[in-house]
């Protein structure tokens, strides 16, 4: 069987040794034959290599763009200033980079462009570099464009762009990848599209048996890993916990969290919380 020759278009590398999103691609990568799939990445100055397992995968690069604000304006004015620096240097640079990408896929002789719709400036290349190629186009949502436009504080404007643009990348996509079921009901009820589940399995050689019983009568441990995608439900979760003084029916609550650094951890109750940073697949299991 033929397979597609595929042009992965990503802001985050596959790569086992970076995010979530990162392990995600790589394994994926890894499963396609060697050969038929090339990488171009829109990526930060540093982010430029990709797992050595598979290092066979032809690879370019650009910068991603900056997110333009005037933060010292105060915060009103940095979204202000934001959405006009967005529209000054945006425009004139898609029309470069959808080049530098088409003449890539152009090379490697792809059928078929795989679209990781992460960032705006992914959603707004997709379509534009799928057409000028002449390909298919199938699409990959981990975070919902909401969610991507809270996180970055996009302004009203930007923001709107940003979901019309999505709006007509996912109809112009035949298939598409989301990361839960919930989100695989809301957009075929919102574009007709079957979306494909990405469920990231465990390899089962880092299998472990579960415990037979609790480890400790006088203390409950919450683990947490991964990104901190709901800041409210954290929050609410902090505050009920500090609220029982980090007790539940006489055992001493600890709160174990494995997550990139920057996360904001309270100082109320901060005894009880054990902050283990970034860790590998290998180590998250084994904690």
């Amino acid at each position: 069987m033929t397979v597609p020759r595929v042009l992965l278009l990503t802001c985050t590398l596959p790569t086992s040794s970076a995010g979530v999103g990162g392990i995600f691609l790589h394994d994926l990568c890894r499963s396609y034959p060697s050969g038929s799939i090339c990488c171009f990445g829109v990526v930060y100055p540093g982010f430029r290599s990709v797992a050595e397992d598979i290092d066979w995968m032809p690879v370019d690069y650009a910068v991603r763009p900056v997110r333009y604000q005037i933060p010292w304006l105060g915060p009103r004015a940095a979204r202000l200033s934001g959405q006009l620096l967005r529209q000054i240097v945006r425009e004139p640079r898609l029309e470069p980079l959808t080049r530098r990408i088409v003449q890539f896929g152009q090379r490697h002789s792809v059928d078929t462009v795989w679209a990781i719709l992460y960032e705006p400036i992914l959603v707004h290349l997709a379509r534009r570099v799928s057409s000028a190629l002449g390909c298919d186009l199938v699409t990959t949502v981990f975070d919902a464009p909401e969610y991507v436009s809270m996180t970055l504080g996009l302004d009203w404007l930007s923001h709107r762009r940003l979901m019309r643009e999505f709006d007509e990348v996912m109809r112009a996509s035949p298939r598409c990848s989301v990361a839960s079921e919930g989100m695989a009901e809301e957009y075929h009820r919102r574009y007709g599209v079957e979306p494909t589940v990405l469920i990231h399995g465990v390899h089962p050689q880092l299998m472990r048996p579960p415990a037979s019983g609790p480890v400790s009568d006088d203390q409950l441990v919450i683990g947490y890993s991964g990104s901190i995608y709901a800041p409210n439900t954290w929050r609410a979760l902090l505050s009920a916990l500090s609220r029982t003084n980090w007790r539940i029916q006489g055992r001493r609550v600890v709160l174990r969290v494995l997550t990139q650094p920057g996360v904001r951890l309270p100082e109320s109750g901060s005894g009880n919380i054990e902050y283990l940073g970034w860790r590998t697949v290998e180590e998250t299991i084994e904690i």
